[in-house]
């Protein structure tokens, strides 16, 4: 979730310079902004309050983090490409540092998630709950296979379980820089394989009566929402898909229907826990994979078309700021909420939307403090590891 860089278009010297609406090295504000679409999302539908719940429930905000992870996926990606091709010559040649990696995901990922732990274990002690495994198991980012393979160590605690994305996450970071190190110019192939394999996977769990916590939290259930972002970046590194990407689903109309077709499918999806096996199993086998589909063809139509209306929308100030305090906001949200309702629950019931302007209000306060308090002077070390 930090700031949007995208995959070094290959060029030489004799090539003139890009338009504007070409893929190129370089930062696309619009990626913050659907970044900022995605947290929205989130936040929405944990009943922050009765204005915005509407919308999330109207839209089914928990996609918001499928969003996050085509996101991932992508960055993640193109920064090693980028750094592949620095080194070596060409995106695909899997010459980067996994060290440097790795150093620069801690700095990015780890300050404000381990204050965020300490600040929530030290408010439970307070209460006098002294139980410390709830806490190892989300330090060491296992929150997700806690909950899918219910192991008990994180027994639903309100502050603690809407880290099990960050968990999976993390998870994805530990395998995939080493995979795509090792599968070089077969990453395209070895990616599309590995979406089919776990999209059929997944069918076999639901059809043998896996719980939707199971499929919803467990990295082999889940990884290929983060793949169809990792396969975006895959393919814009090569010149002729970007063209034919650009011409097909970067201009202004596609633009445009594919923004309002994936907010159709997030109001069309259900809940993935909602409705009988046959119902579960549909929604795995077509309502997902559709609207994943879908996030991932916004991403390449914004990334190819900058001067369309949607990316143009998404690149306003506003979105782009509330994207760079996306994880901020994710982080800190619940435990903002859930204070504000022990201590005015009374406020709340009976001015419920203004006591949500208020939660808003400190969740965005919250989020500014800790981005450019805890997260930003750790950012600015991260240039000594490129």
């Amino acid at each position: 979730m930090s700031t949007a860089t995208i995959a070094e278009k290959r060029t030489d010297s004799k090539e003139t310079a890009p338009k504007a609406d070409q893929y190129s090295i370089g930062y696309i504000p619009a990626v913050d902004g659907l970044r900022a679409v995605s947290i929205l999302l989130v936040i929405t539908s944990h009943e922050i309050g009765p204005v915005t719940s509407e919308f999330g429930h109207k839209f089914n905000g928990w996609i918001g983090v499928d969003v996050f992870f085509v996101i991932s996926g992508f960055l993640i990606t193109s920064i090693l490409l980028k750094e592949s091709a620095k080194k070596g010559g060409t995106t695909d040649s899997g010459k980067f540092s996994l060290g440097r990696f790795y150093l620069r995901r801690w700095l990015r990922i780890c300050p404000a998630y381990y204050i965020y732990l300490a600040v929530v274990a030290g408010w439970y002690m307070m209460g006098g709950d002294h139980h410390l495994k709830p806490f190892v198991c989300a330090a060491l980012y296992l929150t997700n296979l806690d909950i899918a393979y219910s192991w008990g160590l994180i027994p639903m605690k309100p502050f603690l379980t809407h880290l099990w994305s960050l968990g999976l996450e993390e998870q994805f970071y530990l395998i995939w820089p080493a995979c795509m190190k090792v599968l070089k110019k077969h990453a395209v192939t070895a990616v599309a394989m590995a979406i089919t394999a776990v999209y059929f996977w997944r069918l076999y769990l639901v059809a043998h009566g896996a719980t939707w916590f199971r499929i919803f939290n467990g990295l082999d259930s889940k990884i290929d929402v983060l793949l169809a972002g990792v396969l975006v970046a895959l393919l814009l590194s090569k010149d002729s898909i970007c063209k034919v990407a650009g011409k097909t689903l970067g201009n202004p109309i596609a633009q445009i229907a594919l923004a309002v077709s994936a907010f159709q499918a997030f109001q069309w999806l259900g809940h993935p826990s909602a409705g009988s096996t046959n119902d579960q199993l549909f929604f795995w086998a077509v309502k997902m994979p559709a609207t994943t589909g879908l996030i991932a063809a916004v991403l390449i139509s914004i990334l190819t078309g900058s001067s369309g209306p949607i990316a143009r929308i998404l690149s306003n100030p506003i979105p782009v700021f509330v994207g760079k305090l996306s994880y901020s906001l994710y982080l800190w949200h619940p435990l903002v909420h859930i204070l504000y309702c022990a201590y005015f629950w009374d406020f709340f019931c009976k001015h419920a939307r203004t006591a949500e302007l208020y939660q808003y209000g400190l969740i965005f306060a919250c989020a500014c403090i800790s981005y450019f308090v805890i997260e930003l002077p750790f950012l600015k070390l991260k240039s000594r590891f490129n």
